[in-house]
């Protein structure tokens, strides 16, 4: 019931994302299809052992929750690694490399 759900809300989106002529329109509605389907995909694939059903609040609840849990950690990786990547010495890590030629 849920795939049908999914499947009827992404048609009706593409639906509207057709019918919009403004650009920036269009990137929040395909923000907002990738948002939906990443959740769902997630939940779907990550929960699946917990039987946490959407259809209720309490389910819905816990996977929202879980589901902004894992953002905030993706940022805070990423967050992390920029950190990490900027206090590299990048002039002498290129002269460390050997000329093959």
């Amino acid at each position: 019931m849920a795939v049908w759900l999914i499947i009827l809300l992404v048609v009706v989106l593409i639906f509207l994302f057709t019918r919009m002529s403004h650009l920036k329109y269009k990137i929040i509605i395909g923000l907002i299809i990738f948002l939906v389907l990443t959740f769902y995909l997630a939940i779907n694939k990550n929960l699946s052992d917990e039987k946490i059903s959407l259809f209720t609040i309490e389910g819905a609840e816990t996977a929202v929750k879980t589901y902004f849990s894992w953002m905030g950690h993706v940022i805070k990786n990423l967050g992390s690694l920029t950190g990490n990547a900027a206090k590299v010495d990048w002039w002498h890590v290129s002269s460390n490399v050997t000329n093959t030629k």
